[in-house]
């Protein structure tokens, strides 16, 4: 006999058919229309029944419990289980409406004609059908249409349709006579033929009719035939080495996505995939995705039957969104109720090769003057967009040259040194803050430096050192005499039109004067005439009145580079990488306050035929030479070298290896016996071998030297993260977790007992025991922590150990690490604040806001993903600290700076990310917490030393269900324990 039995109910299928009986108000009647059982299993030997029902909306749990215990009552059952399932009557409708339509329709062709053009609103459970005039509604209502719909709904989608019929009408625009007679033609024929009802096996499922039925598009009243439609279900998919992904050949004009209104069909869009995602309905997938333009974004959508076509689009356009890729796709406009927006329901889609800028030239340029998203809230093209396309147009180098940082310089040297292996040379340079040597007193001119070799970047970063712990006054700001000091391996140019030298020709000093200016640098320096634009429109400069006055400027600059016999170099003043580009840093400037963040000038990186072209009026010889051979030449200059080393250099305490490996012994030893299990010694081996190779054998001393002062001043240490996998932490008293296999050891005699089968997973879940041998109670311990979750599977990973002091002690830790290390090796681990992608889509919604537009949430992401990283501040991390070995200048890694708020200088930071040198240099977690501080409270008022308490004591745990074991009722505390869910166990629920 079986024991349990699958019903799918044939006649009443509605959950409040069940609830019939019980006590409900109209809020919890309206909760259960709708809601309809799919099936019951039922199970003989326990008495229970399992209910699963279908709703349109989420019915509350208590609701659902109420009728579970209801239904048990009346039927005399030990329990009933009721799962809901919200799905959505909109989705399931639309995709399998045509099936639908022929399940209603049978062979009347009229009545097929109706539904396939009706205007479908989805309200709660039902779906309201608006059709062309009274007589359509009269049509379907005479044929019993809701009959038929509940019955093909159950049959087809498994859940029965609700519809209400709404009559409509609306005006014939845009329409030819031609078009209009031809409508009302076919339309009439159909209105004869709705004289024969829908028989009974047409309402329950007649044949398909033969031929193509003129369906009515919604909207407006047009007809198109079935076979200009293309069926659901029945896509072709494109081929892996084909850019159509499905459908077929787009044909058509590409309309802005800003100027799609109405429904329309019929639609070739073109755009950016800003994200694609997939959902499993019931009998179909459906593809999911945001695509914008340069002027909007829209939700576009598509439906799928076969899930390995739905796999195989989805795997390809998740590619192509990495990748950054465009699509076109065509489609029909249509109101979705479901995102109350219109969406573009696809038909075709491939994938489009963008054209993009190309540098064709024989002989190519040098970029000497870039800025990254590491100029603060200036540059907005990251590092590695502005290298990949300097080498992809075949250029030989390019200058990173942000404002008074160098913090885009390690993402720089990951670009070319990473996987791809980028075959160009990064100059590694800054535009630094240039005064006289009275710093504070005078308004600062931007100087270009760039590092020739690395003893030259050594002085370059401590010349940012200097100027952010010295000269710090307003801006990092570099007196003359100290870049005169530090200049030896440095390149000096001229800068752009706030250099002193290009200031001093618009002040209109004399040529005795420019010709002083200009002798302190290695080369000077012009720009396109539309970066200096402003310069017209600004009152104060009246002899600068049009583009002729600006191209003066930089013929003057020409003449002393002439006179002086210096190079004169043309850049770009990059600040972004396209033309196009320019919204994203008129959006960053105008979320800092700048109101004419829209008179963007063109500061984007240009071709050499572009440069060229810009630069004729010095001619073509003139031209070549200061867009082509000076910046090549200047390049061939510098040394391709990289600005961070690349091992990891550890403070040097002499004996680390031996003082480790004895401790280790030492505790394992006085834990497991002199002969070691097997499985200890094998784990000490695995350990200790990449930890004294790769000279990891100073990070757990010093460890071990931190936790062992804090633990003789009476604080407690936790050690949070992957730390807990190192068996060597553990026998160093970095760590009390045991990382073991669940295992029982004996105190006394030491003998051990392994669990090795999985059937525990955590040593305190191990059953009490005794030890075989002696009969003393034996100790339960061990996690199973593999080692590879803290150094990785080859031993090799830079291990990083969290350790949690006390908040009142971790001054003191702090400071006792300077004792070990010397206070010039030990420094907080800096950090950098950017545009967030959470912050980004403000910036972008606030910038279109004051403008009075209102842009698609597809538009804002593709807009903030490049907004996104822009650099906003500079902090430090809450615990980090960064050990110099003592032989070695910080300058080999790092400058260094006060974070951004510092105002009284007392902290010292990192200036890299400390995420960019953390491989570098050993970083010392040293946090504050509360806990270690609560825990030596309560040993201060106990008297119970905290390490003897166990971690499985039975009426502890008790708690977790139960206010038993305190001797005090839940009456008493004033509220109820119920442990159903993990929240349960943190905020008790209220007595009710």
């Amino acid at each position: 006999m079986k024991e349990k039995y699958y019903i799918v109910p044939q006649k009443s299928r509605l959950l409040s058919d069940l609830a019939k009986g019980m006590e409900l108000n109209e809020d919890e009647e309206r909760f259960l229309k709708g809601a309809f059982i799919r099936h019951v299993e039922i199970s003989l030997n326990s008495s229970m029944w399992e209910i699963v029902v279908w709703s349109g909306k989420k019915i509350p749990e208590n609701i659902i419990d109420r009728i579970a215990d209801f239904v048990a009552r009346k039927n005399s059952l030990a329990k009933v289980m009721i799962y809901q399932t919200v799905i959505s009557l909109e989705e399931l409708a639309e995709q399998n409406w045509e099936k639908l339509v022929n399940q209603v329709a049978g062979n009347n062709q009229s009545i097929s004609h109706i539904l396939l053009g009706t205007n479908r609103i989805y309200k709660d459970s039902r779906i309201i059908l608006q059709v062309n005039g009274d007589f359509s509604k009269y049509m379907l209502e005479e044929n019993n249409v809701s009959m038929a719909f509940y019955e093909a709904g159950i049959k087809i989608i498994g859940y029965p349709i609700s519809i209400e019929c709404q009559s409509i009408y609306e005006e014939i625009e845009n329409i030819s006579v031609e078009e209009a007679l031809h409508d009302t033609r076919e339309y009439q024929e159909a209105l004869e033929a709705a004289r024969t009802p829908i028989s009974k096996t047409a309402q329950r499922g007649g044949s398909k009719a033969d031929g193509a039925a003129s369906t009515y598009t919604g909207g407006k009243n047009k007809y198109s035939s079935k076979k200009s439609r293309p069926k659901r279900g029945k896509i072709q998919i494109g081929k892996d080495d084909s850019p159509l992904i499905f459908g077929e050949a787009i044909i058509g004009s590409i309309t802005p996505i800003s100027q799609l209104e109405g429904e329309k069909k019929d639609v070739v869009v073109q755009g950016v995939i800003v994200s694609v995602d997939g959902k499993q309905l019931l009998e179909s997938s459906m593809l999911l995705l945001s695509v914008a333009d340069d002027t909007d974004g829209m939700t576009c959508k598509s439906f799928f039957k076969k899930p390995e076509d739905f796999t195989k689009v989805l795997d390809r356009l998740k590619k192509a969104v990495k990748a950054g890729g465009t699509v076109k796709l065509r489609g029909r406009m249509r109101y979705d109720k479901f995102i109350n927006d219109n969406v573009l329901f696809v038909d075709s889609l491939l994938l489009v090769d963008m054209e993009s800028r190309q540098d064709n030239a024989t002989e190519k340029r040098v970029e000497l003057h870039c800025h990254t998203k590491m100029s603060a809230g200036d540059g907005v093209a990251s590092a590695k967009n502005l290298i990949k396309t300097a080498a992809k147009w075949g250029w030989p180098a390019i200058a990173i040259t942000d404002h008074g940082v160098v913090q885009a310089f390690p993402e720089a040297m990951d670009t070319i040194w990473g996987k791809e292996k980028l075959d160009i040379k990064i100059i590694y340079g800054v535009e630094g803050y240039l005064v006289p040597n009275d710093y504070d007193l005078k308004n600062a001119n931007h100087i270009i430096i760039l590092a020739k070799n690395p003893n030259g970047l050594r002085n370059l970063y401590k010349l940012i050192t200097l100027s952010h712990l010295r000269f710090f006054y307003r801006e990092p700001r570099l007196p003359r005499q100290l870049i005169q000091e530090y200049r030896e391996g440095l390149i000096i140019g001229s800068a752009c039109e706030a250099g002193e030298l290009i200031r001093a020709i618009v002040a209109e000093q004399s040529d005795e004067e420019l010709l002083k200016i200009a002798e302190f640098y290695d080369y000077l320096e012009i720009q396109p005439i539309g970066n200096n634009e402003f310069l017209v429109r600004k009152d104060k400069f009246h002899h600068i009145k049009d583009d002729n006055d600006l191209i003066k400027i930089n013929m003057k600059v020409a003449e002393l580079a002439r006179k002086l016999n210096k190079p004169l170099v043309a850049t770009c003043d990059v600040h972004f990488l396209n033309p196009e580009d320019q919204i994203y840093r008129a959006i960053v400037m105008r979320g800092k306050g700048f109101p004419d963040a829209d008179l963007q000038p063109p500061l984007y990186l240009r071709t050499t035929e572009e440069m060229l072209a810009e630069f004729q009026y010095l001619g073509e010889e003139g031209a070549y030479e200061a867009v082509v051979t000076n910046p090549r030449r200047i390049a061939e200059m510098c040394e391709k070298f990289k600005p961070i080393p690349d091992e990891l250099y550890s403070p040097m305490i002499p004996g680390a290896d031996e003082e480790i490996t004895s401790m280790t012994y030492n505790k394992a030893q006085s834990l497991y016996g002199d002969v070691l299990p097997k499985i200890v010694q094998d784990r000490i081996d695995q350990e200790l071998k990449p930890i004294i190779a790769h000279g990891f054998s100073v990070l757990y001393l010093i460890a071990h030297k931190l936790v062992r002062k804090s633990n003789l001043d009476g604080y407690l240490v936790g050690s949070r993260g992957s730390v807990g996998s190192s068996f060597v932490a553990t026998m160093t008293d970095i760590t009390e977790v045991n990382p073991l296999p669940p295992h029982w050891r004996c105190p006394n005699c030491k003998h051990s007992e392994f669990i090795t089968d999985g059937s525990y997973g955590c040593g305190y879940d191990l059953p009490d025991k005794e030890c075989r041998i002696c009969g003393t109670n034996m100790v339960k311990d061990g996690h199973d922590i593999p080692f590879a979750v803290f150094l990785g599977f080859d031993g090799d990973k830079v291990p990083d150990i969290d350790l949690n002091f006390s908040g009142e002690y971790q001054p003191v830790a702090h400071r006792y690490t300077e004792e070990l290390f010397g206070k010039d090796n030990v420094f907080r681990a800096g950090s950098i604040g950017t545009i967030a992608d959470k912050t980004a889509p403000a910036f972008v919604r606030n910038y279109y806001r004051d403008k009075g537009q209102t842009k698609h949430e597809a538009y804002i992401k593709k807009i903030a993903a490049s907004c996104t990283g822009v650099k906003q501040t500079s902090g430090q991390h809450p615990a980090g600290i960064m050990v110099v070995p003592r032989d070695m200048d910080v300058h080999f890694f790092t400058p260094l700076q006060h974070p951004a708020g510092d105002k009284a200088g007392s902290t010292i930071t990192t200036h890299f990310d400390y995420h960019s040198i953390s491989s570098r240099l050993v970083k010392l977690d040293i946090l504050g917490h509360d806990d270690p501080t609560v825990i030596k409270m309560l040993e201060d008022l106990t008297h119970r030393d905290p390490k003897t308490i166990p971690f499985d004591d039975t009426a502890t745990l008790s708690l977790f269900s139960s206010t038993k074991a305190l001797g005090i009722s839940e009456k008493e505390l004033g509220l109820t324990l119920v442990p159903l869910e993990f929240r349960s166990f943190v905020l008790p629920l209220p007595a009710r």
